[in-house]
């Protein structure tokens, strides 16, 4: 991570993937941790696998051609993040049974209404411009 070309911070395509896959790695533990059925952790425990070869395949399209751009932080983290906390809530669905759906409803619904402002304001900014 580090200041691109304009000044501002950004993200290293295989560190964020490296980052999500970690996080998926750390599921499978708690989730065996927990009990849970051996398919579902060797479900999450092969996708962080799979992942983490996908992460390392782009560093190295990254190390041998340089000048790719940096992935850069979306605008509306908001919604991105609580779309992020709904998957992650369905997912423990698999662990603590059906009624996890029903919580990741919640966070669902906030990024929808989160994405529709920034929408609408975006909107307004370009007709008042």
């Amino acid at each position: 991570m580090g200041p691109d070309a304009a000044g501002t911070a950004g993200l290293r395509p295989s560190f964020f993937i490296a980052f999500w896959a970690g996080l998926l790695g750390l599921y499978a533990v708690i989730s065996a941790g927990f009990g849970n059925y051996a398919f579902a952790v060797g479900l999450a425990a092969f996708a962080a696998a799979v992942i983490f070869v996908f992460a390392g395949a782009v560093w190295l399209a990254q190390r041998f051609r340089p000048g790719r751009p940096e992935l850069r932080l979306p605008a509306r983290l908001g919604g991105v993040f609580l779309l992020a906390v709904t998957v992650t809530v369905a997912c423990l669905a698999l662990a603590f049974g059906p009624f996890m759906l029903m919580i990741a409803v919640l966070p669902f619904a906030a990024a929808i209404r989160l994405e529709i402002l920034a929408r609408r304001n975006a909107a307004s900014a370009k007709a008042g411009a």
